[in-house]
């Protein structure tokens, strides 16, 4: 499992463990729009992967709205389910990201296996 039993209520099995985040290794280049990702404020890197709810991750995008803080969203995917997301000035929703990368530029990040940023 790649959450922890905490996050999904479910009791596991003794042959079960949790492996912790899942990043893929893929070599892809930075979508546009992240070289201009102010540095003005510290950065957060918001991702949820395949297992993310739409309505949910659009809840937690419009929620950033007026934060003293700028924020890369790989949700695209996931916003596009949902209609009428309104994305604040201050997140950069994109398609997939290089996750360990941009793990390395945030201020603040999901932790991820091998990442030298945490």
């Amino acid at each position: 499992m790649a959450e922890p039993p905490e996050f999904t209520g479910i009791k596991l099995p003794s042959n079960h463990y949790f492996i912790g985040s899942l990043v893929p290794n893929e070599e892809f280049s930075m979508p546009q729009g992240f070289t201009g990702v102010p540095k003005d404020k510290p950065l957060i890197y918001f991702a949820m992967g395949s297992s993310g709810t739409p309505e949910i991750v659009a809840k937690i995008v419009e929620s950033f709205e007026g934060k003293p803080y700028h924020v890369i969203a790989p949700v695209e995917f996931q916003l596009a389910k949902v209609q009428g997301v309104r994305v604040p000035q201050n997140v950069t929703v994109t398609d997939w990201v290089p996750a360990l990368t941009v793990n390395k530029m945030a201020d603040l990040a999901p932790f991820m296996a091998g990442s030298e940023r945490l």
